[in-house]
């Protein structure tokens, strides 16, 4: 049975180091301290921005949609953001394409439209300068959102960008060998890709790779490393990871392993 993905978002550090060059710039420029407010700061660096933006700058543009999508500097408006998103991305500003698929897909500031979605995630992936497109092309198709269902081709955008260091991507491709979409079902190939994605932080990879290795799923069965990784999910807010924790505990007697420690949780 075919299992929904819900659009997942990875750390971007992109976006994170626009942001901190603007306001150390901004900071720099006007001689502020360490102890000027942050909220000030923003507020200088959303109007710098938004001056780049108004003169068609199209990292600017994105950007400054970035600021409004997050209220920062700015008061929050995502129908604002998706404007900016759009400006940047009609200039080629391949961060402005995935953003403005993002705001399609989850019709966010705008309606939920998938065939727009596809098309921006297209675009950017086209550039060849983000694995994040890859990785929503790879949604898209696994979920047949805007473009009709085939796993094949998802595992390939998924390979494309974990390879490239997406965990979001490690981890469905991962999840797809696990499941035997679009690849030939292989246990041992999911538990290296679910740990590749869980020691890059995904919650949903250290459950699964807790999971196989309480059960013995492609890899050794080892309760001292399903604890670990079902508790480090399970610390993160993953229910599945606080039942599968509780299950291990309440049926312990049935695991034929004399190292299974008395308390799992």
């Amino acid at each position: 049975m075919k299992k929904m993905i819900a659009i997942c978002f990875c750390s971007i550090s992109f976006a994170m180091e626009h942001y901190e060059s603007c306001e150390i710039e901004v900071a720099a420029r006007s001689g502020a301290r360490r102890s000027t407010c942050w909220c000030d700061l923003n507020k200088k660096a959303a109007e710098r921005i938004r001056s780049e933006a108004e003169r068609g700058i199209a990292s600017a543009q994105t950007l400054l949609g970035i600021y409004y999508e997050e209220g920062k500097g700015v008061r929050r408006d995502l129908k604002e953001a998706v404007k900016w998103f759009q400006s940047g991305a009609s200039q080629g500003d391949a961060w402005g394409q995935i953003k403005l698929g993002i705001s399609y897909y989850l019709g966010e500031g705008t309606e939920i439209n998938f065939r727009e979605a596809i098309k921006w995630f297209q675009r950017a992936a086209e550039q060849g300068d983000d694995p994040l497109a890859q990785y929503y092309l790879g949604v898209c198709y696994y979920e047949g959102k805007g473009v009709e269902s085939d796993y094949f081709e998802a595992v390939n955008r998924f390979q494309q960008a974990a390879e490239r260091g997406c965990s979001a991507a490690q981890y469905f491709l991962g999840f797809c060998y696990y499941e035997g979409n679009g690849v030939e079902q292989n246990f041992s190939r999911a538990v290296e890709w679910f740990d590749k994605a869980a020691m890059e932080g995904s919650v949903q990879a250290r459950y699964m790779l807790g999971f196989c290795y309480a059960y013995g799923k492609g890899c050794q069965q080892d309760f001292f490393l399903a604890k670990r990784w079902l508790g480090l999910a399970a610390a993160k807010g993953s229910f599945a990871a606080q039942r599968t924790l509780a299950t291990l505990q309440r049926d312990k007697q049935r695991f034929k392993c004399p190292c299974f420690p008395c308390s799992i949780i």
